[in-house]
């Protein structure tokens, strides 16, 4: 996958235009012509696909996820994670980029929820048997309760 043209892409999205074959004639032209790939590249592609830039309710779902990955395991480890609104929406707010997708979303995940929930369980902050939440505001793990047995 590449985000080749994504400007380009987003560009006809926002002007409504479709993005069927003549749209991908006139992208892959493009993409020649800028010099971003050679004929003998594109060439070897089966297929190009193109998809449409995601908006922010798609992009909080894609953040939902990613925390119910880290909620996952920190279960594996007797702990509860919490995720409220203002977490999701803090971080579709710092991490969306249309045109490098949901990349910069895992990179705002990593840095700003995994990190801290890592600090803390390092520093014997949290254990088994807390639950926790990410403050959307300092980044902080914190613990807001005890599960119950």
């Amino acid at each position: 996958t590449s985000n080749a043209g994504a400007e380009y892409i987003k560009e006809a999205v926002e002007k409504g235009s479709s993005l069927g074959g003549d749209f991908k004639r006139a992208f892959t032209d493009n993409l020649l012509k800028r010099g971003v790939f050679t004929p003998e590249f594109l060439n070897r592609f089966d297929a190009v696909s193109l998809y449409r830039p995601l908006g922010s309710e798609e992009m909080k779902q894609v953040a939902g996820l990613m925390l119910k990955d880290i909620q996952r395991g920190l279960a594996l480890k007797g702990i509860e994670f919490r995720v409220g609104d203002a977490l999701v929406e803090k971080l579709v707010q710092i991490g969306f980029d249309p045109v490098f997708g949901g990349r910069e979303l895992r990179r705002t995940v990593q840095d700003n929820v995994e990190n801290a929930i890592a600090t803390a369980l390092l520093s014997r902050a949290i254990r088994r048997g807390d639950i926790v939440e990410v403050d959307p505001y300092t980044w902080q793990a914190v613990v807001t309760g005890k599960m119950k047995p």
